[in-house]
């Protein structure tokens, strides 16, 4: 049996979901993929880093609007405390740099990839 699987079993097995923890690994997620794109960055730079990064952008983009979508509905569920709530509004806003990286890639604006990407910078744990 292979460790997904595992994992799958296990996680049945609970009857209590620590929604602190998974908040904690979704908004680790998101940090390392704004790390990805930040490495990508510092490799490539604007002209290459959309044809050169891998994981590609829309591979990325496609990951964190699932992540975000989870994100969302745990801040609305109301079971969960500030400290939690602030880690899913920084996560958030990873996400929203992200997007603003890739379609100032997508529209050729190095200007606001720029800007996009010093913001990542400056918000990214390393």
């Amino acid at each position: 049996m292979q460790g997904r699987e595992v994992a799958a079993i296990e996680a049945e097995d609970k009857t209590a979901l620590d929604l602190p923890q998974a908040v904690e690994i979704a908004w680790n997620a998101v940090f390392q993929t704004a790390n990805t794109v930040i490495t990508a960055h510092s490799s490539f730079g604007f002209a290459q880093l959309e044809a050169k990064i891998n994981p590609n952008l829309n591979h990325l983009l496609m990951g964190l609007k699932v992540v975000e979508s989870v994100l969302d509905t745990v801040y609305a569920s109301e079971l969960i405390e500030y400290d939690e709530k602030r880690l899913i509004l920084n996560a958030k806003q990873q996400i929203g740099l992200i997007q603003r990286v890739a379609e100032a890639l997508k529209n050729d604006n190095n200007a606001d990839y720029d800007s996009a990407i010093q913001a990542l910078t400056n918000q990214a744990q390393f």
